[in-house]
């Protein structure tokens, strides 16, 4: 459940900051999501990442429905050559969602901090012989 609430969290704030903001607010929303509510790093990614894809391929599907799939047909033939539209839909949004899944897993990691104490450069070589 708190998955879910995280997700709806993140995908919200995405929004409204995409909306004022460049496209890379979504990789902020997503550190500081992340930052204030820690968690392991894997959720964390899996968390940002699905939040920013789910919220960047229905954005984008709903603007390509408006326009009948003209534009995205077009760019898949030219960068795919393949006629697909959803093809474009699903790389746009991976665009998105990657940096985000990161970005998240770095807030993740940085919360937690270094719990193991490293040995000193004296006690490394000292118990060498």
């Amino acid at each position: 459940m708190r998955s879910i609430g995280q997700l709806l969290f993140i995908a919200i704030l995405a929004f409204l900051a995409g909306l004022v903001l460049p496209w890379w607010s979504a990789v902020a929303v997503s550190f500081l999501a992340l930052f204030a509510r820690p968690r392991d790093p894997v959720p964390g990614f899996l968390v940002a990442f699905l939040a920013i894809f789910l919220l960047w391929i229905s954005l984008a599907y709903f603007r390509d429905i408006q326009n009948d799939h003209i534009l995205s047909v077009r760019m898949s033939i030219l960068i795919f050559h393949h006629r697909s539209s959803l093809l474009i839909l699903v790389v746009g949004a991976l665009t998105g969602a990657l940096p985000s899944g990161f970005a998240a897993m770095t807030a993740c990691l940085l919360r937690r901090g270094n719990k193991k104490k490293l040995p000193s450069f004296g006690q490394f070589y000292s118990k060498r012989s």
